[in-house]
C-alpha cells in the first residue's frame, strides 16, 4: 500500500512562516535597545542626545538582525524538506484539480516567500535609515561647514527645522564642498529610492522574487549609515546584533534587568546600564588603540623595540627558565589575540638579537605553531 505524501503549497508555506518566526526574541531585542534611554531618563529626567541618536542605529540593527535570522531559518526549512515532499507539493488549479509544481517552479515560490518575509523587515529598516541620512547630513553640514559659533548641536537642529538646504540636496552640496565622496551621494540616494519603491511601488516590484538582491541592498544600506556615522565621529550601532550571545556581550542579564524594571528597582537598573555602557565604551576605545598599535607593529624594528621594553620592565630579573617561558607565552598570546601577530615567528629572523636572553625553546617551531591557533579577538 503506497503512502500519500501530497502537501498543499499553502499549508507548507504557513508551516515555514511559523518555523521561521519561532523564538525570534523580539521583546528581548527591544529591551536591549531601550535600556540606555530608560536609564538616562531616570537619572537626569530626560534622554541624553547620545542615547537618542543611538536608538535609531540600534533599531536599524534589530531589523537587520531579525531579517537575517528569519531568512536563515526560512532557508533552512526549505533546504531540509525531503525529496518526496518536494515532488508532491501541489496547488489547486482553476478547474479545481491538483497541479503539482516542477522543481524550478517550487524554488521560485520559496524564493518569493523569502523575499516576502524580508520585505516585512526592510520597510521599517529603510524608513528609519532614510530619516537617519537626513539627520547625519544635517550634522555633517553643521559640524564641518558652518562657523563653530553657529554649528554644533544647535546648528544641526536649526538646519533640520528650517532646511536652508533641503535633505534632498544636502548630499550633493557636501560633495561640492569636498566633504563627502560622489559614491556616498549615490549611496544615500539609493536608500531614498529603494525606500520609496518598498513603500509606494511594492505591488509592481518584479525584483521581489530575488531574496539575494534584497539582502545585498540591505547590507549596502547598512554600510552607508556606518560611513555617515563615521563622518560625524559617532560610534555606529547598526550592527549591534552580530554577537553570538547578547547576554555575554552586554555583560549583564537582560531578563534580570527587565524584571527589575517591572518591579520598579530603577536605581539598580540605572547603575548596571551605566556600568555596561562604560565597559562597552572602554572596549571600543581599546579596539581602536589595538588597531593603531597593530599598524605600528608591521615594522619589525618597532616590534623589536616594544619587546625589548617589555623585557626590561617585566622579565629581566626572572632567573627560572620555566617561569620565563610561561611569561613569554602569555605575552605572545596577547599579541596573537589583540594584534593578530605570531610574535616569535616574526622575531625568529632576528633571534640573534635575543639569543642571550630568551630561552631557545621560544624559537622552536613547536612553540611558534601554538600561536597560529589563537584567533584575534
Amino acid at each position: 500500500m503506497s503512502v500519500n505524501y501530497d502537501v498543499n503549497l499553502d499549508i507548507l508555506l504557513e508551516i515555514a512562516l511559523e518555523e521561521s518566526h519561532d523564538e525570534m526574541e523580539v521583546e528581548r531585542a527591544f529591551v536591549r535597545e531601550m535600556l540606555p534611554l530608560i536609564s538616562s531618563q531616570l537619572r537626569g529626567g530626560s534622554a541624553d542626545l547620545t542615547y537618542s541618536r543611538t536608538l535609531s542605529g540600534s533599531t536599524i540593527a534589530r531589523f537587520r538582525h531579525e531579517a537575517l535570522e528569519l531568512d536563515r531559518k526560512l532557508s533552512g526549512f526549505f533546504e531540509d524538506l525531503p525529496s518526496y515532499t518536494r515532488e508532491n507539493v501541489y496547488i489547486w488549479d482553476y478547474d479545481n484539480s491538483k497541479r503539482y509544481l516542477t522543481p524550478d517552479k517550487l524554488e521560485g515560490v520559496f524564493n518569493h516567500m523569502r523575499s516576502y518575509v524580508l520585505v516585512g523587515k526592510l520597510i521599517p529598516l529603510y524608513n528609519i535609515s532614510n530619516e537617519l541620512t537626513k539627520i547625519r547630513t544635517a550634522q555633517i553640514l553643521s559640524y564641518k561647514v558652518l562657523d563653530s559659533r553657529f554649528g554644533g548641536e544647535s546648528g544641526t537642529n536649526w538646519i533640520l527645522e528650517n532646511e536652508p538646504i533641503s535633505a534632498e540636496h544636502r548630499p550633493e552640496f557636501l560633495r561640492k564642498c569636498g566633504i563627502i565622496r560622489e559614491e556616498l551621494v549615490e549611496d544615500i540616494q539609493q536608500i531614498a529610492d529603494f525606500r520609496n519603491t518598498l513603500v509606494h511601488e511594492l505591488d509592481e516590484m518584479a525584483e521581489l522574487d530575488d531574496p539575494e538582491m534584497l539582502l545585498s541592498k540591505m547590507e549596502s544600506c547598512i554600510q552607508t549609515i556606518e560611513e555617515l556615522d563615521e563622518l560625524v565621529n559617532f560610534p555606529s550601532h547598526v550592527r549591534l546584533y552580530e554577537e553570538n550571545d547578547l547576554d555575554d556581550t552586554v555583560g549583564i542579564d537582560i531578563q534580570e534587568l527587565k524584571n527589575e524594571i517591572d518591579t520598579n528597582e530603577f536605581e539598580k537598573v540605572s547603575e548596571k546600564v551605566s556600568e555596561k555602557l562604560m565597559r562597552e565604551g572602554i572596549r571600543n576605545q581599546g579596539t581602536y588603540i589595538h588597531r593603531m598599535i597593530a599598524t605600528e607593529l608591521e615594522d619589525d624594528q618597532k616590534l623589536i623595540a616594544m619587546v625589548n621594553e617589555f623585557w626590561n620592565q617585566h622579565l629581566a630579573d626572572i632567573d627560572d627558565e620555566k617561569r620565563l617561558v610561561d611569561e613569554l607565552a602569555k605575552y605572545a598570546g596577547t599579541y596573537a589575540r589583540k594584534f593578530n601577530i605570531n610574535l616569535f615567528r616574526r622575531l625568529k629572523p632576528h633571534k640573534s638579537d635575543f639569543q642571550s636572553r630568551f630561552p631557545e625553546k621560544v624559537f622552536s617551531e613547536d612553540f611558534i605553531e601554538i600561536f597560529d591557533e589563537i584567533q584575534e579577538e
